[in-house]
C-alpha cells in the first residue's frame, strides 16, 4: 500500500501560487509557485506576512476580518495578478485564510491585450467579464458610464459583493453560475437610477463547468419610462372614455330616454359596457313599444362605431317573402 501523501504534496502540485496564514498573519504554508512569485521570505513557516508582504497581508486581513471571500488585484513587479482569498474555519471559528493567485485577463497574451481593450471600449453596450467563481475580471468603458463607477474599484471583487453593497438589486451572473444557462433581466442601478437590460452568457470549459461569464448591459431607462407613460396614457384614455360615455348616457336620457327606475339604469349601464367592448351582436328582447329601438340607438351612439350610419329596420314591416 502506497504511503498517503501530505497536504504539502497537494500544494506543491498546484500550478498557481497559494499562500495560507493563521489569524495573526503568520505564514502557515506557501507552495513553490508562491515562492517564485513573492520571494523566498514567504517560505518560512511562522513568518510575519504584514512585515514581509504588507500588500498581500492587506488582502488576506480583509478576508479574516469579514470572515468572507475577498477578491483583489495586486501588482507584483511588472505583472498584475488577481487574488481570491477564502477563510479557513475550525469548529465554526475563522482560524486563518488562504489565497489563490492567478494572472489577470489578457496577461497570457500581451500582444492581443491592446486590441482586446480597444474592442471592449469601442462597444456602446456595457460589458462585464467574470470568472467561474463570480470574480470580476474586466469592465469596459461603456459600463463605467452606465453604472457611474471606476472599473479599477470593482475588478477583483465578486459580483455577490456588489449585490450585498446594493449597487444593483440583483445579478444575472449569479443566476448563470447557479444554472449554467443564459440569464436576462432588468437590473436597477441604485447610484444612477437607471434600468439596464442585462444578459449574462456562460462560457463552459471542457468539463462543462462555467469558466467565464460575459455580461452585456443596455440602458432601457427611456424605453421603460415611455412604456410606463403609455400605460398611464391608456388608463387616462379609458377613464375619459368612461366619463364621456356616462355623459352620453346623461344627455340621451335628457332627450329620448327616460330612465329613472333602477332597473332601467342598470340596463343602460349594461349597454354602456357592451359598447365599450365593441360587441357586434346584441339581442334586445322586449314587448312591442318598450323602447328597444331607443336602446339600440343608444348602444350605437356610445360605441366606437358611432361615426358610422345607424340603420333601423322595422322588422314587422318587412314582408315575409320579399321576392
Amino acid at each position: 500500500m502506497a504511503a498517503p501523501f501530505a497536504a504539502s504534496d497537494i500544494l506543491g502540485s498546484l500550478p498557481r501560487p497559494v499562500v495560507a496564514v493563521d489569524a495573526d498573519g503568520r505564514v502557515a504554508s506557501a507552495n513553490p509557485a508562491a515562492l517564485a512569485l513573492f520571494g523566498p521570505e514567504v517560505a518560512t513557516p511562522g513568518a510575519a506576512l504584514p512585515l514581509i508582504r504588507p500588500d498581500l497581508w492587506q488582502h488576506l486581513a480583509r478576508c479574516l476580518k469579514e470572515a468572507a471571500p475577498a477578491y483583489d488585484r495586486l501588482d507584483v513587479g511588472a505583472r498584475t495578478i488577481s487574488l481570491t482569498a477564502f477563510p479557513v474555519r475550525r469548529d465554526g471559528r475563522v482560524v486563518g485564510a488562504t489565497t489563490i493567485c492567478r494572472p489577470c485577463s489578457g496577461e497570457a497574451h500581451p500582444a492581443m491585450e491592446g486590441q482586446l481593450r480597444s474592442i471592449l471600449d469601442s462597444v456602446s453596450d456595457g460589458i462585464w467579464i467574470c470568472d467561474g467563481t463570480g470574480a470580476i475580471l474586466d469592465i469596459n468603458a461603456a459600463s463605467e458610464r452606465l453604472n457611474s463607477i471606476e472599473a479599477a474599484e470593482y475588478i477583483g471583487k465578486n459580483v455577490a459583493c456588489i449585490v450585498a453593497e446594493r449597487m444593483v438589486d440583483r445579478s444575472a451572473t449569479l443566476d448563470v453560475l447557479e444554472t449554467k444557462r443564459q440569464s436576462s433581466m432588468i437590473q436597477h442601478i441604485t447610484k444612477t437610477g437607471k434600468q439596464l437590460l442585462v444578459t449574462a452568457t456562460p462560457v463552459l470549459d471542457d468539463q462543462g463547468r462555467v469558466a467565464l461569464v460575459v455580461v452585456n448591459e443596455r440602458d432601457v431607462t427611456e424605453l421603460q419610462n415611455l412604456r410606463q407613460g403609455l400605460q398611464n396614457a391608456r388608463k387616462v384614455e379609458e377613464r375619459y372614455r368612461s366619463e364621456l360615455a356616462e355623459l352620453s348616457l346623461f344627455e340621451l336620457s335628457q332627450k329620448d330616454i327616460v330612465a329613472q327606475s333602477p332597473q332601467m339604469q342598470r340596463t343602460l349601464r349594461t349597454l354602456l359596457k357592451l359598447a365599450q367592448m365593441d360587441a357586434s351582436r346584441v339581442l334586445l328582447l322586449g314587448e312591442s313599444g318598450t323602447g328597444k329601438g331607443l336602446l339600440a340607438k343608444f348602444l350605437h351612439q356610445v360605441s366606437p362605431r358611432s361615426q358610422k350610419p345607424f340603420i333601423q329596420i322595422n322588422c314587422p314591416a318587412v314582408p315575409e317573402k320579399p321576392f
